[in-house]
C-alpha cells in the first residue's frame, strides 16, 4: 500500500510541476506586456505617425483612383447611350407593328372582309383603327 501512496505522490508532483511551468510562462508574458505597455500607449498617442507608403506610392494610388473614377463615368455614359438606343429601337418596332395592323384593317375594309374581321377581333374595325391610331 505504501508503494501506491508513493507512486500517487510522484504522479501528483509531475502533474503539479507541469502546471507550475505553464503558470510561470503565462506570468512572464503578462509581465512583459505590462512592461512595454507604457511605451506602446505613448507611441500610439503621439501625433507624429510614420507613414507606411512613400509619396510616390501615394501619388500613384491617387492617379489610379482618379482614372478609375473617370472610367466609371465613361461606362455610365456608354450604358446610358445603349439604354436609349434600345428604347428607341423598341419604340420604332412598336410603331411598325401598329402600322402593319392599321394597313391590315384598311385592307379588310377595302376587300369587304370587315364582318369576318369584326367577329375575329370582337370589336368593330373602325373602333380598332381608332385605338391603333391613339397608340401610335
Amino acid at each position: 500500500m505504501e508503494g501506491l501512496a508513493v507512486f500517487g505522490g510522484v504522479a501528483a508532483a509531475c502533474t503539479l510541476s507541469v502546471e507550475m511551468i505553464k503558470l510561470g510562462r503565462s506570468l512572464r508574458k503578462m509581465v512583459k506586456s505590462i512592461k512595454y505597455a507604457r511605451r506602446d500607449i505613448i507611441g500610439a498617442l503621439t501625433s507624429a505617425r510614420k507613414y507606411e507608403y512613400s509619396w510616390v506610392e501615394t501619388l500613384t494610388a491617387h492617379m489610379k483612383w482618379y482614372l478609375s473614377r473617370a472610367s466609371v463615368k465613361y461606362f455610365r455614359a456608354s450604358l446610358k447611350v445603349a439604354r436609349e438606343s434600345i428604347q428607341a429601337y423598341t419604340n420604332i418596332r412598336c410603331i411598325e407593328k401598329l402600322d402593319e395592323q392599321l394597313d391590315m384593317l384598311k385592307k379588310a375594309i377595302e376587300n369587304g372582309a370587315e364582318q369576318s374581321l369584326e367577329k375575329e377581333l370582337k370589336i368593330k374595325v373602325v373602333e380598332r383603327m381608332n385605338t391603333v391610331k391613339q397608340q401610335m
